[in-house]
C-alpha cells in the first residue's frame, strides 16, 4: 500500500510528490543560502582603482556589483563564487566590451544559480551596458524577476530579449506565460500559437492555449487542448488541476474527481538551453540535491543518483542527500545499497527518527518484517507524533500477522490525524482479520462511499464478502468498481485483484470472465495479459495461454514472469528448438532471473533433441542459479547437467545428497524422481525427456 507523506509532530500531512510505489519523503528541495548582503568598498571603489592602474577606459556607467559575505557559504559553492570573482576583477582590465560583457555575465550567472539575486541582478545590467545585442543578458534578467513575482519587469525583459532573438522559442515562451499571468490572454495568444509547431514546445502551447481558451469561457476547447498538452507530455500531472475545473464547468463532476484522485504533479516542461545553464553550475551539496530531487520525482533515476552520489562527495554529512540516495536506490531495485546509504546516516544522527522510519521501509521492501517493525517502532519512540511512522508501523505488524498491534498503531495515527482514511482502512481490516468483520464491514462501505474510486476499499470489502461465503456480492462488488470512471491502471488491479480473490472459492469462469475484461480494458497491458495467460493455463487454456504470455514479452521485454511461462508452455508441448531461442533472448535480458537460468540450463541438459542440448552451457547456468540459491530443484538440474557432460562421479555425488534430503521429508514423489535418475546417473546414462 502506497505511504502517505511523512507528517512532523503539530502538523497536517500533505499530499507526496513522489512516486506512488515509494515509502519516502521527497523533501522540498534545500532553501538556498542568504548571506549577508554587504555592499563593500571593493565593489564601490573597484572601478576607480582599474582606472588607476591604467586600464584607459571610463568604466563609470558601470554599477559596483554587492558582492556578498561569503564566510557562512559551504565551501565548495564559496570556492567557484570566489573563483568567479577572481575572473571579473581580472577581465575588467581587458579593452574588448564583449569580454567585460561575458565576465559579468558568467559572474551573474553563479550568483543567480546560488540565488543571490541582488548581485546577479547587477551583473546581467552591467552586461547589457558593455553588450547591449547579447539577448542573454536580459533574458537572464527576464527570468530573476520571473522568479521573484515581478511580472511587468519579466515582460519587459522578455520583449527586450525577443526583440534581439526573435526566432528563439525558449524566450517566446517565458513571454507568453508572463503575458498570461498578467491577465492578458489576447497577447499571449500569438506567442503560444507560434509554438505549436516547434519542436519541444507543442505540450507548453497546447497547455497554454487551454488556459486561454478557459479564461474566455470555452471549455470544451480547453478539456481538448489539455488532454492533448497531457497525452504529449505525461509527466506534466500539475495539468490536471486545471483540466479539472474545466469539466467541473461542463457538469462532468465525476471526470473532475477522476483527474484530481490522480494526485499528480508535475509542470509543463520545454528546451531551454540557458535555464539549464544555470541548473547545472552550482557545485554545493544543496545544489545537487535540488537538482537531484527534480530527477528522481521526474522518473530519471539513473540521473538522480548520480546527482545525489556528487551532492554526498561534495558533504558526506548531508542527511537528506543520503536519504534521497536511499530511496532512489530503492526505485532501482538496489535494496542492499539503500540499506547501506540509511546506516551510513544513522551513524551521523543515530536519533534522526526520519532515518529509523526510512529504514524501516527498506526492511518492508526486502520483506524482513521482525526488522521493519523494530525500526518504526525506534522511530515513534523518538517522534511519539509520528503519523507516518504509526502508519507503516501498522502496515508491518499486519504483514506479520499482528493484528492487534496493527489495530493499536492504526488507531494512534487517527488520533494524530483523524481524517485519515487509509488509517481507518488498515483499522477495518485488522478488525477482519480478528474476526470481527460485521464492524470491519460497516467501515469499509462508509469508506467507499465517500470515494466509490478507491480501489484498496473495494477490494477490502469484497475480500470479507468473499471470506463470509457472498462470493456473488464480491464478484459484483469488483465488476461495478472496473465500470467506474478512473485510470485503466486501476481498474485492471482492481479486476486481477478480484480474479485473485474468488479463484479459491471454485469461481474460476468468474476470474477468467475479470481477466478477460483486464486485457479488454488494457490491451496493451503486459501485466493484464501475463495474468489472464496465468489463469487459463491453471484453466488448462494452454494455446491460448502461449499465445498471451508470448504478446506479453513483445510488449514488455522486462516482463520475466511471462518470458518464463512461455517458454516452460513450449517446452512442455515439445518446441524445445523456439523454447532455447526464446531462452537466448531472455536470459539476455534477465542476466541475473535465477528461474530463467535453471529452466535453460535443464533444458541445455536433458532436452530430447540432440540440437537443442549443449551441456557445458548447461553448467554454467546451473551453476548460476544454484550459486544464487541452492535450493533442491537447482541442485538436481546441476546433477543433471553434470551427467550431460560425462561428469558421472560428481553428478552421483550431487543427486545421492538430494536423496537424503528427500528422504528426511514426505514427499514420496519427489523422493522417487530422485532415485530413479541417480539409477541413471549410476549406469552412466543422462537424463533425458520424453520426446512429444
Amino acid at each position: 500500500m502506497p505511504c502517505p507523506l511523512r507528517g512532523r509532530p503539530g502538523m497536517r500531512t500533505q499530499p507526496s510528490l513522489r512516486p506512488k510505489t515509494s515509502c519516502f519523503p521527497i523533501p522540498v528541495p534545500m532553501k538556498k543560502f542568504s548571506p549577508r548582503f554587504q555592499r563593500s568598498q571593493i565593489g564601490a571603489t573597484l572601478l576607480i582603482l582599474l582606472l588607476a592602474v591604467g586600464c584607459g577606459r571610463d568604466l563609470s556607467h558601470l554599477e559596483p556589483v554587492p558582492h556578498p559575505d561569503l564566510s557562512t557559504v559551504e565551501a565548495g559553492a564559496r570556492d567557484q563564487l570566489e573563483d568567479g570573482k577572481r575572473k571579473l576583477d581580472k577581465d575588467l582590465k581587458d579593452r574588448d566590451d564583449a569580454v567585460v560583457a561575458a565576465a559579468f555575465g558568467s559572474l551573474g550567472e553563479l550568483y543567480h544559480a546560488y540565488g543571490l539575486n541582488e548581485a546577479a541582478a547587477v551583473c546581467y545590467r552591467n552586461a547589457m551596458t558593455m553588450a547591449p545585442g547579447d539577448f542573454a543578458w536580459p533574458y537572464y534578467t527576464g527570468l530573476l524577476a520571473q522568479e521573484s513575482g515581478d511580472l511587468a519587469a519579466a515582460e519587459q525583459a522578455f520583449a527586450k530579449a525577443a526583440e534581439l532573438r526573435p526566432q528563439s522559442a525558449p524566450v517566446r515562451a517565458r513571454l507568453a506565460e508572463v503575458l498570461l499571468l498578467q491577465g492578458r490572454p489576447d497577447d499571449a495568444e500569438p506567442h503560444f500559437t507560434v509554438l505549436l509547431d516547434q519542436d519541444g514546445f507543442a505540450p507548453l502551447a497546447h497547455h497554454g492555449l487551454a488556459r486561454i481558451a478557459a479564461q474566455r469561457g470555452h471549455q470544451e476547447q480547453a478539456v481538448d487542448g489539455f488532454h492533448k498538452a497531457l497525452e504529449l507530455q505525461p509527466s506534466a500531472g500539475g495539468i490536471r488541476n486545471a483540466l479539472a475545473q474545466s469539466l467541473r464547468a461542463l457538469g462532468r463532476a465525476e471526470e473532475a474527481q477522476a483527474e484530481l484522485a490522480k494526485k499528480e504533479s508535475g509542470a509543463v516542461v520545454f528546451p531551454d538551453p540557458l535555464r539549464e545553464r544555470l541548473d547545472t553550475l552550482p557545485r554545493s551539496a544543496g545544489s545537487f540535491l535540488r537538482r537531484g530531487n527534480q530527477a528522481l520525482v521526474a522518473g530519471r533515476l539513473e540521473e538522480a543518483h548520480q546527482l545525489f552520489e556528487q551532492g554526498k562527495a561534495a558533504n558526506p554529512k548531508n542527511i537528506e542527500l543520503r536519504l534521497n540516495l536511499a530511496l532512489t536506490q530503492v526505485r532501482r531495485q538496489r535494496l542492499d545499497d539503500a540499506l547501506l546509504e540509511l546506516k551510513a546516516a544513522l551513524n551521523i544522527e543515530p536519533q534522526n527518527p526520519q532515518i529509523h522510519h526510512d529504514l524501516g521501509t527498506t526492511y518492508m521492501a526486502k520483506g524482513l518484517q521482525a526488522e521493519a517493525v523494530a525500526a518504526f517502532e525506534k522511530a515513534v519512540e523518538l517522534e511519539p507524533d509520528y503519523p507516518s511512522a504509526h502508519f507503516n508501523l501498522a502496515n508491518a505488524f499486519g504483514s506479520s500477522n499482528q493484528w492487534a498491534k496493527s489495530e493499536a498503531a492504526a488507531r494512534r495515527v487517527l488520533e494524530l490525524e483523524p481524517d485519515h482514511t487509509r488509517a481507518r482502512y488498515l483499522a477495518a481490516m485488522a478488525q477482519h482479520q480478528q474476526g470481527r468483520r460485521q464492524q470491519a464491514e460497516a467501515e469499509l462501505r462508509r469508506l467507499l462511499e465517500q470515494n466509490p474510486n478507491e480501489r484498496i476499499y473495494r477490494e477490502g470489502l469484497a475480500s470479507i464478502l468473499s471470506a463470509t461465503r457472498r462470493v456473488d456480492e464480491a464478484v459484483e462488488l469488483i465488476l461495478t468498481g472496473a465500470e467506474l470512471d478512473q485510470p485503466k491502471e486501476e481498474a485492471v488491479a482492481l479486476l486481477n485483484a478480484g480474479a485473485k480473490m474468488v479463484w479459491p472459492h471454485r469461481r474460476q469462469e468468474d476470474a477468467i470472465t475479470m481477466w478477460r475484461k483486464a486485457v479488454e480494458l488494457d490491451p496493451e497491458s503486459s501485466e493484464a495479459l501475463t495474468n489472464l495467460a496465468n489463469g487459463l493455463q491453471l484453466f488448462r487454456q494452454q494455446d491460448e495461454a502461449l499465445e498471451l504470455f508470448t504478446r506479453a514479452t513483445e510488449l514488455d521485454p522486462q516482463n520475466a514472469t511471462a518470458w518464463l511461462s512461455e517458454v516452460n508452455l513450449r517446452i512442455l508441448a515439445g518446441d524445445h528448438t523456439t523454447a532455447k531461442e526464446r531462452l537466448e533472448t531472455a536470459v539476455e535480458l534477465h542476466p541475473d532471473h535465477i528461474g530463467l537460468a535453471n529452466t535453460f540450463a535443464r533444458l541445455l541438459a536433458t532436452s530430447f533433441d540432440p540440437s537443442v542440448r549443449d551441456g557445458e552451457r548447461a553448467i554454467v547456468y546451473a551453476r548460476q542459479a544454484y550459486g544464487q540459491q541452492a535450493t533442491l530443484d537447482h541442485a538436481e538440474t546441476m546433477a543433471m547437467a553434470l551427467a550431460e557432460t560425462g561428469r558421472f562421479e560428481n553428478a552421483i555425488k550431487f543427486q545421492r545428497g538430494l536423496v537424503q534430503q528427500a528422504q528426511a521429508g514426505n514427499d514420496r514423489n519427489t523422493l522417487r524422481r530422485l532415485v530413479t535418475h541417480l539409477r541413471l546417473f549410476e549406469n552412466r546414462r543422462p537424463v533425458r525427456s520424453k520426446a512429444p
